[in-house]
């Protein structure tokens, strides 16, 4: 090999040991430092309802996601307060979009007992099956039968 080929090649190979770890560092960087963002959380419910009844909470969610990310999905439960017990889950996908917002209904069936029924909607988003971000403990709060 002439000399004037080696140092060419030996230059290509410094600049791409010394240029690689950056182009990759950065991009870690870059990949840990946004998820998904969740710009409109918009729960509408019924604020009484009879014993034994079912509900529809309906809720407007607004996220934005980075656009370099993969596949994401995301879940909305309806969770009992007292009980802890998951009562409705909804689920929808955001895809690799960079901004989505979507309505999800999620049903329950009132006690049956009167009192105020206090419930938490919970948004969890995934990227391809790891959690990224989560947005809990949304109260809803809803009269069961009389005061």
């Amino acid at each position: 090999m002439s000399t004037s080929k080696f140092r060419k090649c030996l230059l290509c190979s410094l600049v791409l040991l010394f240029m690689f770890p950056i182009i990759i560092w950065g991009s870690e960087v870059h990949a840990q430092s946004q998820a998904c963002q969740v710009l409109v959380f918009n729960p509408e419910y019924p604020v009484t309802a009879s014993a034994g009844q079912t509900i529809v909470v309906s809720t407007t969610i607004g996220v934005s996601c980075g656009q370099w990310r993969t596949y994401y999905t995301a879940r909305v439960d309806l969770v009992d307060r007292q009980s802890g017990n998951i009562l409705s889950t909804s689920t929808f996908d955001i895809g690799v979009s960079p901004n989505v917002t979507v309505t999800v209904l999620n049903n329950a069936t009132a006690p049956q007992t009167s009192g105020l029924w206090g419930l938490n909607l919970n948004l969890y988003i995934f990227e391809e099956g790891s959690m990224v971000t989560s947005s809990k403990d949304h109260p809803v709060n809803i009269q069961v039968g009389k005061t």
